[in-house]
């Protein structure tokens, strides 16, 4: 059915297979845009194309299936650059989660019972982003038990948000400053 459609519209087609760590897993990513875009651009503004990327992965003899649709603002044309704006997004949730688990082992959370799952991962999210934010080139882990344990550093790294904010408006005033002092000496 879904190939009867395509053959219908404006569409761009292609497939990926990758192999390694004991599973196999082919991608076929469709990107599809309308003849006459005039509704799109009446209702949505800048959208030209809807993709879907169709996972098919098998571990150990046992298959899965998986779809996923997205908008876009490329056109079919666009195959390319969409397959591998889809793989950098799961790449950088992937990279998300890493960091979770080894910063603060959530793969071994047993927190199951209604919201707080949810919740706790939330929580953790935040505090991954703030001890990132902190310039010290310290570890993630490091850093995380120093805050448990130091209140004053827990302080630091509450507020580092409010920091790189004041840090980015003294560097504005710095070079504006610099600015003002070079067409002075010009003059």
């Amino acid at each position: 059915m879904w190939c009867q459609f395509l053959k219908k519209i404006l569409h761009g087609q292609r497939v990926e297979k990758d192999k390694g760590h004991g599973r196999q897993e082919k991608r076929r990513y469709t990107l599809i845009s309308a003849r006459d875009n005039v509704l799109f651009t009446l209702r949505w503004p800048g959208l030209k194309g809807l993709g879907r990327v169709e996972s098919t992965r098998t571990v150990k003899g046992e298959r899965s299936k998986e779809v996923r649709y997205y908008v876009t603002s490329l056109s079919f044309e666009a195959t390319k650059t969409f397959m591998h704006a889809v793989r950098q997004h799961w790449q950088i949730e992937v990279n998300c989660h890493w960091s979770l688990d080894v910063s603060f082992n959530e793969d071994r959370s047993r927190y199951r019972q209604g919201d707080g799952a949810q919740n706790l991962a939330l929580v953790r999210k935040i505090a991954l982003n703030l001890l990132k934010q902190d310039p010290r080139k310290i570890g993630i882990v490091t850093k995380r038990k120093r805050a448990g344990w130091d209140h004053k550093y827990l302080l630091e790294v509450l507020k580092s948000d409010e920091h790189v904010k004041e840090a980015s408006q003294k560097k504005k005033k710095s070079e504006t400053k610099a600015q003002a002092t070079s067409s002075t000496d010009t003059q």
